[in-house]
This record gives C-alpha cells, structure tokens and sequence, in this order.
C-alpha cells in the first residue's frame, strides 16, 4: 500500500505514533490499546492502527512524584485534563495528584480552606465537573472533606488525562 507523506491520513498516524513513543520513553510500562479502524470505504489488508497509549495501573509500582492543579481543563473530545501542575501547593490548588512510575496518577480533592474552600463552593461545577468527581453532602466553611475514592488518569506529556472519577463526600 502506497501511502503519500503529506496527506491527513500519514500526519495523524505519525501523530499517533510520535505521542505513543514520547509516552513509553517517559512512564515505561504502557499497553499499547488498538482501536479496529471501522471507516467506511476503508481499504482491505490495511492493520488496524493504534489509537492512544493506556497506562496500566499498576499497585506496586512507586511513587515517582506528587503535583497539585486548580482546576481540570475540558478538552474537545468531552474529556478533562490537568495542565499547568505545580510542584508545591499553591493557595488556588484544589487537587493533588500522585504520579506512578507506570503513566498512571491518581488524584484527589486538596483539604480546602478557607478562602479556597468558598471559590471552590461558588465554582463546582467549573472546579469539579461530573466528569472529574461526584460528591455527597455539601461543602460548608466547617465540615471535612473525605475523598471515598481517588480519581484516576494518565499522564499525558505533561499533564494528567483523567480516566475515572474521584468521589468526595462533604460531611
């Protein structure tokens, strides 16, 4: 099969496979997921083509550092991701996110106060839409915080593609 190199087709396997290889070389341990190409008029004979690079979560593998971001940023495709981490937690941080040895990440709601703790009620929906985490209770200048579970995701370059949902309960 001829394939010319400048056509949208080539640009977005090489897409697919430049970030697939920049994934591997930065958390190691990946399971490449292959997603069956069911295009209409798609041409016989052609392999199916990896689609994106899944973490493994993986219980023994090591904490290789911990970050902290204020707020998931939707993306196009309706998914969530955070950019823009911090090393340290900062005043506007709402979320700390542990980064595993093997891509994946787990992450969960910062012990909020304060002034925080109010931006965060009057901007929830913003600050933890569905996608990212369902809560219990509401959120109040005095009660706790317990994350019940710990959302997942994958790191993605630089940031943390978010692959499940954390729960909070506010009591």
């Amino acid at each position: 099969m001829e394939v010319d190199i400048k056509s949208q087709e080539f640009a977005n396997a090489w897409r697919i496979v430049s970030e697939a290889l920049l994934s591997y070389l930065q958390s190691g341990e990946v399971k490449p997921t292959v997603l069956m190409n069911n295009l209409s008029g798609q041409q016989a004979g052609v392999k199916p083509v990896v689609s994106h690079i899944e973490a493994v979560p993986n219980k023994t593998s090591s904490v290789v550092d911990v970050r902290y971001a204020a707020c998931p940023v939707k993306q196009t495709d309706g998914t969530y991701n955070f950019r823009n981490l911090k090393e340290e937690r900062q005043q506007e941080s709402t979320y700390k996110i542990t980064r595993y040895a093997d891509g994946s990440c787990e992450f969960e709601l910062c012990d909020l106060q304060g002034e925080a703790r109010q931006i965060f009620k009057d901007n929830q929906s913003d600050r933890m839409p569905s996608y990212v985490g369902t809560s219990t209770g509401e959120i109040t200048a005095d009660n706790k915080i317990v994350n019940v579970k710990p959302g997942r995701g994958i790191v993605d370059g630089r940031s943390v593609k978010i692959t499940e949902s954390l729960v909070v309960e506010f009591k």
